[in-house]
C-alpha cells in the first residue's frame, strides 16, 4: 500500500494537547484532510504509542 502521508504519534498527541492550542489546530487540520482525501495511513504502532504516552490508564487494556 502507497500513501502521500503518514501520520505518527506527535500528531496524535497534539491532537489531544490543550496546552498548544497551534498544534492541537494544525493536527486536527491534518487529520480532517488526511479522512477527506483518503491519502494518509496510520500504523498500530502509532496508535499503541499515543496510547502508552498519554497516560490513560483505562486504555492499557488495548496495549498488551
Amino acid at each position: 500500500m502507497s500513501v502521500d502521508n503518514f501520520l505518527d504519534s506527535n500528531m496524535l498527541v497534539y491532537l489531544f494537547d490543550d496546552i498548544d492550542s497551534y498544534k492541537q489546530q494544525k493536527a486536527e487540520s491534518l487529520l480532517q484532510s488526511a479522512i477527506e482525501h483518503g491519502d494518509a495511513c496510520i500504523s498500530f504502532q502509532v496508535v499503541q504509542e499515543t496510547i502508552k504516552r498519554s497516560g490513560d490508564t483505562r486504555l492499557n487494556y488495548f496495549v498488551a
